[in-house]
């Protein structure tokens, strides 16, 4: 696992990447949604639950396949408080 840390314009950014099989292309699109598991026995509410926590304190999470084979979750906060993000 690598973590990345960086500042760009008016936000700071965090990359947890790893060395993981990633994120299939099926789930992509309901990825952050609740119930959506590939594993066997997850409940599909932890991606979900932070996404939500991360936009109540506006903060943006992403996660990002790459063609190295390394999937990458990032966060990007902004220096500034924001009131609402979407």
């Amino acid at each position: 696992m690598q973590v990345v840390l960086g500042i760009e314009g008016r936000e700071v950014w965090v990359d947890v990447i790893d060395n993981g099989p990633g994120v299939s292309e099926a789930i992509l699109p309901v990825l952050f949604e609740p119930f959506q598991s590939e594993r066997q026995g997850g409940t599909g509410l932890g991606l979900y639950l932070a996404r939500e926590l991360c936009q109540a304190n506006g903060v943006r999470l992403s996660y990002v396949f790459d063609r190295v084979g390394k999937s990458c979750f990032s966060l990007h906060i902004p220096v500034r408080k924001q009131e609402n993000l979407k």
